[in-house]
């Protein structure tokens, strides 16, 4: 594999977008990660591309269920993560610029970023969030937390409402909806309902 850059020399997000390990079309790139000391463990994978637009796929352990098509979106000006999340009928080739992987297990995994049609895309970065850390003792993970702004360190975090919608940051959490929108699923009704 080879790196590239995106010249995202902005702020932090966007410098996370910068380097890239390079998927050539005719070789993928793939990174193996081990000594994983956590027993419950999220990947979160950063991909673009040298510009926007290309399209490609990333993988974990080679799990054909984990593949995620996208259409890249990682060159400046980045003004956001985007989540790449399944394919759908009607989007088919999701734009985004990184995947989350959940509840992972094992000491060791592998990504690897194909390039399906560009001229250079890869990974730009990983995360590995322990799943189970709950430094405050609320009842919900750090990560989950961090995830929707709300305050990690604050015990009381779990019984407040951010989006109104009747439900407590822990409901929210257990019903894995979005605690800064009233209407996660964007169905018309409010979470509670």
């Amino acid at each position: 594999a080879h790196n590239d850059a995106t010249s995202n020399n902005g702020g932090a997000e966007q410098k996370l977008l910068n380097g890239f390990i390079r998927a050539s079309q005719s070789m993928p790139a793939t990174l193996t990660v081990t000594g994983i000391p956590f027993s419950s463990y999220h990947v979160i994978a950063y991909v673009g591309g040298s510009y926007n637009g290309q399209r490609a796929a990333v993988r974990l352990n080679d799990e054909i269920d984990t593949q995620r098509l996208f259409i890249t979106a990682s060159t400046p000006p980045t003004p956001t993560l985007t989540e790449i999340l399944p394919s759908t009928p009607a989007v088919p080739v999701p734009i985004g610029n990184y995947v989350r992987y959940p509840d992972r297990t094992g000491s060791s995994f592998s990504l690897t970023v194909s390039n399906l049609d560009g001229y250079s895309v890869g990974l730009h970065a990983i995360q590995i969030v322990d799943a189970t850390l709950d430094a405050d003792a609320s009842g919900i993970p750090d990560w989950y937390e961090m995830q929707y702004g709300l305050e990690p360190a604050g015990p009381a975090t779990a019984a407040a409402d951010p989006d109104g919608d009747g439900l407590t940051n822990l409901q929210e959490f257990d019903r894995g909806s979005d605690p800064r929108k009233a209407d996660t699923d964007g169905d018309g009704l409010a979470d509670n309902e």
